[in-house]
């Protein structure tokens, strides 16, 4: 019985620890540009309606991949050039969204394009590791 008495306590505490919410994970999608805009990792291109993302996305399969309401979500959009291992990855809310770059190890010079649909009043913060 006074094992149970000690050992109750730290349970309950690992699985309170265990259940914090951690922020959800946006998907990135692979998209191709019409033009590879000379940029750093931390501009993006906004696109906030249907008419834009049409010029801006240069295949209709890339234009599939992305599903968004415009009426409640927007579309950014990241082009950079960087390691072939770079990775750009999102996550967040309808509040805000924390955009983390880590940058690759090899030194082969690569194009990425990787778009996110997110909240249409998002406030978007970036972090590099």
């Amino acid at each position: 019985m006074r094992y149970l008495a000690i050992v109750m306590p730290i349970l309950l505490a690992f699985v309170t620890i265990q259940a914090e919410e951690k922020p959800a994970a946006i998907p990135a999608i692979d998209v191709s540009l019409k033009e590879f805009p000379k940029t750093k990792i931390t501009d993006y291109l906004t696109v906030t309606d249907e008419k834009k993302l049409k010029e801006a996305i240069t295949d209709k399969e890339s234009f599939e991949k992305i599903k968004v309401d415009f009426t409640k979500e927007k579309v950014i959009i990241f082009a950079w050039s960087g390691s072939g291992m770079d990775m750009l990855t999102a996550t967040g809310d309808a509040k805000e969204v924390t955009l983390t770059h880590i940058r690759g190890k090899t030194k082969d010079l690569r194009g990425h394009t990787k778009a996110f649909v997110v909240a249409k009043d998002a406030k978007i913060s970036m972090v590099a590791k």
